[in-house]
């Protein structure tokens, strides 16, 4: 099999690609490249989801590193991925692995490194370690086991969370949050926090399934009813979800209306500058909405924007101290003084102090916004293509290097290509068309003045593979 590091680790089907053989191989090679990298660091840290045999596979590693002469330390229990990148900075590990496949579903698996910095594994480092899977017939190594730990880890990671809000203030307020966890590895685990904190939870979903209720564990919209009816239904404050493994989050109004990861990102800058009175430069993806642009200038703030994948954001947040906040498109937010990484908890626990603070519900506060910087409308489309990657990309460069001039009767004003071809237009509206890089799909996003124009965008967009 031709194992490839996707954005954010090694994902394959169970049984098909995801094997015990594959694991092992992919372990070896990792093995390889820190010795490289560092060889007088040999500690490493395991965490696993809620996945079919995400514990068994986790042995598997913890087993193969151990014989190789790494010192292993393996979660007690499955564990949200920001626990396993907080744990490897924590512990001072040379690496960790998370065996998750995030929101794909049930089906999959997958390999997730962080680095010492407690971060996604950088590209290069990733690259290192798919070349390294050339030397691993040569390498000899021999099995014999050494000594592997199990640990909690949870325990400081959480110490770690509460430092970060006001926790007397949510202690004091009497809010009502519903948690959904969509069966991953979140589950249990955000709404002890909670409880400890004298919010008064409605879980939903928050329990371990491997199946995840025949759905797939990624909080968008419309995989959000039962969270949406939980919080209507009860008069909660509001809700809060996660996806498979804990790093991405959600969030849902106390009418019920789920917002996109886009009015998600803005709700928490804004949070963060305008009620906890804090100051840095943001960090966005090539996807993410306009409103943190508008928001970053409102506040006299820098904006950059970077290619899609939290990994950018990351390196960015290690060589500048300076940064508030970095946030990509699907829901992934990290903070400054915590790890370099995304990290739904951090997430929900200030969308919850948001609503403490201000007393104003999430549509309050998002509606605040917009008479700030102006309304916007975001949506996207995964159009699968029956054709090559490389197909794909030709299309793309075409797209590229003969630029459409107007779209729907609207100039385009300026084109970028940093992750693909962006067109913005005139109103500031504009579309974005990338490739997966992995599999003959074409991802288009767009975002409007209104919904009706961004799914116009999309349209337009869609036509020009079609």
């Amino acid at each position: 099999m031709n194992i490839k590091f996707g954005t954010d680790g090694w994902r394959a089907k169970i049984a098909e690609g995801y094997t015990f053989e594959n694991l092992e191989k992919v372990s070896l090679a990792l093995a390889i490249t820190l010795e490289e990298e560092n060889p007088s660091n040999k500690t490493c840290v395991i965490g696993y989801d809620t996945r079919f045999f995400s514990e068994e596979f986790a042995m598997h590693v913890a087993e193969v590193l151990s014989s190789v002469g790494f010192d292993v330390i393996i979660s007690d229990n499955f564990i949200p991925t920001p626990t396993l990148a907080f744990s490897v900075k924590d512990i001072g590990c040379a690496v960790g692995i998370m065996i998750t496949a995030s929101h794909n579903p049930y089906n999959y698996n997958g390999f997730k490194i962080k680095q010492s910095f407690g971060g996604s594994a950088s590209e290069e480092f990733t690259s290192k370690v798919e070349f390294n899977l050339e030397k691993i017939k040569n390498y000899n190594f021999s099995k014999e086991k050494k000594k592997i730990r199990v640990r909690n880890l949870f325990e400081n990671y959480k110490n770690s969370l509460l430092k970060f809000v006001d926790t007397n203030a949510i202690k004091e307020a009497n809010i009502r949050v519903a948690v959904d966890c969509m069966n991953g590895a979140g589950s249990g685990y955000l709404t002890k926090l909670l409880s400890e904190l004298n919010v008064e939870v409605f879980p939903v979903r928050n329990e371990k399934d491997p199946y995840f209720k025949g759905s797939r564990p990624e909080p968008i919209p419309q995989l959000l009813g039962p969270l949406s009816y939980t919080v209507f239904s009860n008069s909660l404050n509001l809700g809060t979800a996660l996806d498979g493994d804990g790093d991405r989050v959600a969030s849902c109004d106390t009418l019920g209306t789920v917002f996109t990861s886009q009015q998600t990102y803005a709700l928490l800058l804004h949070h963060l500058i305008e009620n906890r009175k804090l100051r840095g430069k943001v960090l966005k993806n090539f996807a993410v909405s306009v409103l943190i642009d508008k928001l970053s200038k409102l506040y006299s703030i820098d904006c950059e924007i970077l290619p899609v994948g939290f990994k950018y954001i990351c390196s960015k947040m290690i060589s500048e101290a300076n940064v508030l906040m970095g946030g990509e498109e699907s829901g992934g937010f990290g903070f400054r003084g915590h790890i370099p990484d995304r990290d739904g908890f951090l997430s929900s626990l200030y969308l919850i102090e948001s609503v403490v603070m201000t007393k104003k519900s999430l549509m309050e506060q998002l509606d605040e916004i917009y008479d700030k910087v102006g309304f916007f409308e975001y949506d996207r489309y995964d159009l699968k293509l029956e054709t090559s990657v490389d197909e794909v990309k030709k299309k793309i460069k075409d797209l590229i290097e003969n630029p459409k001039k107007k779209i729907n009767d609207k100039t385009v004003y300026k084109i970028s290509t940093i992750d693909g071809i962006k067109y913005i237009l005139e109103d500031e509206s504009w579309l974005l068309i990338r490739p997966s890089g992995t599999e003959p799909v074409v991802r288009i996003y767009a975002e409007g003045k209104s919904i009706h124009e961004a799914k116009a965008l999309i349209k337009f967009g869609k036509k020009l593979f079609q």
